[in-house]
C-alpha cells in the first residue's frame, strides 16, 4: 500500500513564501572555527599591548581620581578586551551562556568604538589640543595612537558581523540604553572633575553647559547609527549565506526529498 505524502499545512507553507531563509544565520551558535580562534587571541594582544603602553605612560592627568578611565577611549579599550576574553571562554568551552553575554557587550562596544575612532581622529587632525591636554606630555607616535584607536574597531567589527550571535534590541530600547551610557559616562566626569580640578579633556572646559548637552545626544544619534549600520551589515551577510546554502547542491537534494 502506497503511503500519501503529507501536504504542508496552510501555516508551514505561508511561513515558507513569507520568509524563504526562516533559520537566520546566527540563530544558532557559531562553529569555533580557528578564524574565530585567532581572532580572539589576536584581539587579546593587541588589547593588552594597548594596557601596557597605558599604564607605562602615566602623566598628571591619569594619575588624578579615575586614572587612565576617566576617557572614554580607554573605558571603550576595556570593552573590547572583554569581548575577546568572553570570546576566548566561549572557543574554550562552547557555552551558550558566554556567546550570549559576548552579544550583548558587542552591542554597546562595537558602535562605541565605531563612534570614537571616526570623531578621534576628526578632532585629532583638526586640532588636537581639543582633546590631548599639554600635561600629557609629546604627542605619542602613530602606531600607539594605533593600538588604542584603530585596533579595537578592527577586532570587533569582523567578530561582530562573523562571529558572533546576533543582538540588536529595538530603536526605541537603543536609544534609551545608549542615553544611559552617555549621561552615566557624563555624571562620571563630573565626580572625576570635581576630585580632580580639571577635565580629561580640554574641549570640556571651554563648552557651554547646554552646548555640551547638545553634543551628548549627538552621541546618542551617532551610536545609535552606528548600531544601525553594525546591524545593516550583519544582515547582509546573513542573507548572503543563506542564499549560498540554500542554492548548494546538497541543500537541494535535501528540499527535494
Amino acid at each position: 500500500m502506497a503511503l500519501k505524502k503529507r501536504a504542508p499545512s496552510k501555516r508551514h507553507a505561508s511561513s515558507i513564501i513569507e520568509s524563504p531563509h526562516p533559520e537566520p544565520r546566527h540563530s544558532e551558535p557559531p562553529r569555533r572555527t580557528y578564524g574565530h580562534i585567532q581572532l580572539h587571541f589576536q584581539a587579546l594582544v593587541l588589547f593588552a599591548l594597548g594596557f601596557e603602553h597605558l599604564r607605562s605612560n602615566q602623566n598628571p592627568i591619569t594619575i588624578g581620581f579615575g586614572g587612565n578611565f576617566q576617557f572614554l577611549t580607554n573605558i571603550a579599550l576595556g570593552l573590547s578586551a572583554l569581548t575577546a576574553i568572553l570570546g576566548v571562554i566561549y572557543d574554550v568551552t562552547g557555552s551558550r551562556l558566554v556567546l550570549v553575554c559576548q552579544s550583548r557587550v558587542l552591542f554597546l562596544a562595537t558602535p562605541l568604538e565605531a563612534v570614537l575612532t571616526i570623531c578621534y581622529w576628526s578632532i585629532y587632525i583638526y586640532d588636537n589640543s581639543l582633546i590631548v591636554d599639554s600635561r600629557m606630555g609629546p604627542l605619542l607616535p602613530w602606531y600607539k595612537e594605533m593600538l588604542v584607536h584603530v585596533c579595537p574597531l578592527i577586532c570587533l567589527l569582523p567578530d561582530h558581523v562573523f562571529y558572533s550571535v546576533r543582538y540588536f534590541p529595538s530603536l526605541r530600547a537603543s536609544l534609551a540604553f545608549f542615553s544611559a551610557f552617555i549621561i552615566s559616562y557624563h555624571i562620571w566626569l563630573r565626580i572625576c572633575f570635581d576630585r580632580n580640578g580639571f577635565w580629561p579633556y580640554p574641549i570640556l572646559a571651554k563648552l557651554d553647559p547646554f552646548v555640551l548637552y547638545g553634543i551628548m545626544a549627538i552621541v546618542v544619534l551617532l551610536l545609535c547609527g552606528a548600531s544601525l549600520g553594525i546591524k545593516a551589515l550583519c544582515n547582509k551577510y546573513d542573507s548572503q549565506v543563506a542564499k549560498e546554502r540554500n542554492s548548494s547542491p546538497i541543500q537541494k537534494n535535501i528540499d527535494s526529498t
